[in-house]
């Protein structure tokens, strides 16, 4: 039974670092930065791509490191 709690504890920990971690993989600051980009293409569509061609590059990348990120829980 310890050994099933050190390993549900070990597990969670991996898991809330995922989430709330303050390094470049945690997923809540990628999805807080992919959330914003959205919000502006929603607000200026294509032409937020004219004001800085490589934001396009960046959201796209954050769209699919966030999807990664999400497939590391399961």
């Amino acid at each position: 039974m310890n050994d099933s709690q050190s390993k549900y504890e070990r597990d969670i920990a991996k898991y809330a670092k995922l989430v709330f971690g303050v390094d470049e993989f945690s997923l809540l600051s990628k999805l807080t930065l992919y959330d914003g980009i959205h919000k502006q293409f929603d607000r200026r569509r294509e032409s937020l791509w004219k004001i800085e061609p490589l934001l396009f590059y960046l959201y796209k990348s954050l769209e699919q490191d966030t999807l990664l990120t999400l497939a590391k829980f399961f």
